[in-house]
């Protein structure tokens, strides 16, 4: 709900919190807010990692990432400029959610 707020009404919400040198942001939320979904997902999932004692997997699966995250965020950003660390954002956590629901449908769920 927020992000149907968001997406169409960025600008006039960063002008009201910020100033008017804000309102080019409205470019960053749409991708943002997926990345945030993702995020969601994958927050979701690796609770299930906990109530299951996966604390070592959680760790690994982090720290993988983490570096994936930092890769994206180089590789992105010379073509994309700022915009390439929120597509990275949104790609890491696509792959971090997915990844997540694959190793739990076939570790967790056999």
């Amino acid at each position: 709900i927020v992000s149907l707020i968001l997406i169409p009404f960025g600008s006039q919400i960063a002008t009201l919190l910020f100033s008017n040198e804000f309102t080019v942001i409205h470019v960053y939320f749409p991708i943002q807010l997926v990345g945030d979904l993702m995020r969601i997902i994958t927050w979701v999932l690796v609770n299930v990692l906990f109530a299951k004692a996966y604390i070592k997997e959680y760790i690994i699966f982090e720290l993988t990432f983490g570096f994936i995250y930092i890769i994206l965020v180089k590789l992105l950003i010379g073509k994309f400029e700022l915009l390439g660390v929120c597509y990275a954002y949104a790609a890491n956590y696509a792959l971090y959610s997915g990844w997540l629901m694959v190793y739990m449908n076939k570790v967790l769920l056999k």
